[in-house]
C-alpha cells in the first residue's frame, strides 16, 4: 500500500478532521492573541512559562509523557507504543496499518478527546484525567457491537486461544461451577475484572445441595450478579464455559424445564440490564472462575474477595491474561 492510499483511507475520518481543524483553529486564535502553544509539560501551577521546546501536534497528543499515562490504559497501546512519526499524520497511518479498524477508530477518540481536554485546560475549565477521560469519551462516541464480535475476530494478528479483552470501560465477569456427580455440594466461582485483566472483586459460594450441572453453571452467574463490585458503574460481559446456558441466555433457547428459573432470575436481574455480551469461553480461559468453584467444592467455602486477592487465584488469572499481551 503507498503512502497515498494510506492517507487517503484515513483523511476520511470525520473526527479526524475535526481534531486537525480544532488544532488549526487554535493556532489562529493564539497568533491572533499574541499566545505561544503551551501543555502540562510547560506549565506550573496553571501558569504558562515559557516554552523550551516547539511544541507540535504529534508531542502534545501522543510523545508527552503526561498522555502517556492515559494511553496506557488502553488495551491497543502495546500494538502501538513503539510508534515515532516525526508527524502527526505519520503517527496516523502508522496507527492505521498496525491496529484493526476498530481499535484504530478508538485511537483516534481518543487523541480527540486528549485535545479536548487541554482546550478545557487553556480556557480554565474542569477537565478529566486517566480512566475518567476515557469513561467520558468511549460514553459520548460507543463502539458499534455487531452480534458476537470481539477483539479476537478484530485483529487479524490475535491468536485464536487469546483471553479476549473487553472494550475499553468495560468490565467483564468469569463465572464457573464445580460439583460430583451423584454427591451432594455445589461450588460456584466468580471473578470481576476491568478490560485491563486487573482482578476487582471474586467470590466463592458452597451449596449442600443437589443438582445438575446446568442449574449449578447458571446459580454461578446469578450469584456473581447479587455480588457486582460498587465500583463497576459501566457495562460489562458475562463469560461462562456452560454453551447451553449461553444459548439460553443470549438466543432464547430452549432451555432444560429445570433451569428456567434460575435462567428468568438472571434476565430479571438489575445488574443484568448492564450486561452487553453474555459470551462461551473455553474452560482455559475460565480458570480463575473454576478453581474457585472447585475450591469451593472442595473444602465447602463460601468466601469473598475485595481489597485484596490469594497468591494462587493472582497467578491464574495472570495466566490468562498473558495469552492476550
Amino acid at each position: 500500500m503507498t503512502p497515498k492510499s494510506s492517507l487517503s483511507c484515513i483523511e476520511t475520518s470525520s473526527l479526524i478532521e475535526k481534531l486537525l481543524l480544532a488544532y488549526l483553529w487554535r493556532q489562529i486564535i493564539m497568533f491572533n492573541e499574541g499566545h505561544q502553544d503551551s501543555d502540562d509539560c510547560n506549565s506550573q501551577n496553571g501558569q504558562f512559562k515559557a516554552l523550551s521546546f516547539d511544541e507540535t501536534l504529534s508531542h502534545a497528543l501522543w510523545n508527552c509523557e503526561k498522555v502517556k499515562k492515559v494511553w496506557k490504559l488502553m488495551p491497543s497501546y502495546n500494538i502501538i507504543k513503539d510508534s515515532r512519526g516525526n508527524s502527526m499524520m505519520d503517527l496516523l497511518v502508522e496507527f492505521k496499518h498496525k491496529l484493526a479498524k476498530e481499535e484504530f477508530e478508538d485511537v483516534v477518540k481518543v487523541l480527540w478527546a486528549i485535545w479536548e481536554n487541554r482546550n478545557r485546560q487553556w480556557t480554565n475549565q474542569h477537565i478529566m484525567n486517566g480512566a475518567r477521560l476515557l469513561d467520558w469519551v468511549f460514553n459520548s462516541y460507543p463502539r458499534e457491537i455487531h452480534g458476537q464480535e470481539n477483539l479476537t475476530k478484530m485483529h487479524p494478528a490475535a491468536e485464536k486461544n487469546q483471553w479476549q479483552i473487553p472494550p475499553v470501560v468495560t468490565y467483564c465477569v468469569h463465572c464457573d461451577a464445580a460439583l460430583k456427580p451423584n454427591q451432594e455440594g455445589v461450588g460456584i466461582g466468580y471473578v470481576w475484572q476491568d478490560w485491563k485483566g486487573n482482578i476487582l472483586s471474586a467470590g466463592m459460594k458452597y451449596q449442600p445441595i443437589f443438582c445438575n450441572v446446568n442449574i449449578a453453571e447458571a446459580q454461578a452467574v446469578a450469584a456473581a450478579l447479587n455480588d457486582k463490585p460498587k465500583s463497576v458503574h459501566h457495562p460489562f460481559e458475562i463469560r461462562t464455559d456452560s454453551k447451553l446456558l449461553v444459548d439460553a441466555i443470549v438466543h432464547n433457547g430452549n432451555s432444560l424445564d429445570d433451569m428456567k428459573p434460575v435462567v428468568n432470575q438472571i434476565k430479571r436481574h438489575p445488574n443484568f440490564s448492564q450486561c452487553t455480551k453474555f459470551n462461551h469461553v473455553k474452560r482455559d480461559h475460565n480458570l480463575g472462575a473454576h478453581s474457585l468453584a472447585k475450591r469451593s467444592l472442595d473444602k465447602k467455602l463460601t468466601h469473598s474477595f475485595y481489597n485484596s486477592f490469594p497468591d494462587w487465584l493472582t497467578i491464574v488469572c495472570k495466566a490468562n491474561l498473558s495469552h492476550s499481551l
